[in-house]
């Protein structure tokens, strides 16, 4: 009925939440050991010969951590800068996929001459 009923909208409203971190291990610090000494075997042709030579030695150090973003909560998207939800219709409405709507009587006013 046209005459009697009009559409109110009403815009979304959210819940937001600040993102959340954790620490997780990234890598190790390599750490330099100097130079180790190396031996191996050569064949000259006659005989065989110890042969030394110096290599650098590095081994995997201190633990690497950064800070990694949590995942959304179950029912938040991530906007980019924080999580959101849209919160449930007020009573009476439904989603029209932009806004809340609801139908409602027309409210009759007097306007001024």
């Amino acid at each position: 009925n046209s005459q009697g009923l009009c559409e109110r909208t009403t815009p979304y409203t959210f819940t937001t939440m600040a993102y959340t971190f954790h620490s997780e291990q990234t890598g190790t610090t390599p750490t330099y050991l100097g130079t180790c000494d190396a031996v191996r075997n050569v064949w000259d042709g006659f005989s065989w010969n110890v042969e030394h030579y110096p290599y650098s030695c590095i081994q995997g150090g201190a633990p690497i951590y950064a800070e990694v973003k949590d995942p959304a909560p179950a029912g938040y998207t991530d906007t980019g800068t924080e999580w959101s939800s849209k919160e449930a219709p007020p009573t009476g409405y439904t989603d029209n996929g932009t806004a809340w709507v609801t139908m409602t009587a027309k409210i009759p006013r007097v306007v001024p001459a």
